[in-house]
């Protein structure tokens, strides 16, 4: 019975008893999300209370088209209706080039380029918010502030300086690039808090494409590197 709920969001089974009141319930919601970004599946199964649990994850085979040079599957159990290959056009709508992508897990961050490059977009890395007010600095900023980086991907929990910290700071310096937080903590407080902060918009993980386009959309920047191939 628990396995139907064990990959919904906040699910906890017994929280006080095995993880003592901690926890956020997102552990295995997270996992379920990235594979099903990279096109594959998850899933569990048991024979009963007690004798361990078995998780199966099935991803697809990709491989590049030497005539088109756009990813194919060449096998596995990727759906048809989510290989889409996007046409972005609208003149009137600011396109997205380069992008932030502020994280201290380093799997979350390959994660982020890889489906950002396949959009056509150059992506810079901070492992943290002062790393990532560092990077800028040192790179782009002058008298005035001003950034080749047309999107920042803000990650909230990090070492050294936190993602609300590092948007309001580079708010303070001039900064006006759209910020998204990007973050587990789906708490209210916590959005409110990144909002206040200086963000524009702050989407839970795992972050898919098809959300950040249609946040985009709202920021009147939707138009996300050239084609986006899911």
């Amino acid at each position: 019975e628990n396995l139907k709920l064990l990959f919904k969001e906040g699910v906890q089974f017994n929280a006080n008893k095995f993880q003592a009141g901690g926890g956020s319930g997102l552990g295995l919601f997270i996992a379920k999300g990235i594979v099903e970004l990279h096109g594959g599946t998850i899933n569990a199964s048991s024979l009963g209370l007690g004798k361990g649990a078995i998780f199966t994850i099935q991803l697809p085979v990709f491989e590049i088209d030497k005539d088109t040079q756009q990813l194919r599957v060449e096998s596995g159990p990727l759906q048809t209706d989510r290989r889409k290959s996007y046409q972005l056009s609208n003149a009137d709508e600011k396109s997205i080039a380069v992008v932030m992508i502020v994280d201290d897990a380093a799997t979350n961050r390959k994660m982020l380029r890889r489906l950002l490059s396949n959009c056509g977009c150059e992506c810079l890395e901070a492992e943290d918010g002062a790393i990532c007010i560092d990077k800028l600095s040192t790179r782009y900023l002058s008298d005035n502030i001003t950034t080749e980086v047309d999107l920042i991907l803000m990650d909230f929990e990090m070492p050294v300086m936190k993602g609300p910290e590092a948007t309001q700071e580079l708010r303070k310096m001039g900064l006006k690039q759209v910020i998204i937080g990007v973050t587990g903590n789906v708490l209210q407080e916590d959005v409110d808090h990144f909002m206040r902060s200086g963000a524009d918009a702050v989407l839970s993980k795992p972050l898919s494409m098809d959300k950040l386009r249609a946040t985009l959309k709202k920021l009147n920047c939707c138009s996300l590197g050239k084609e986006c191939l899911m």
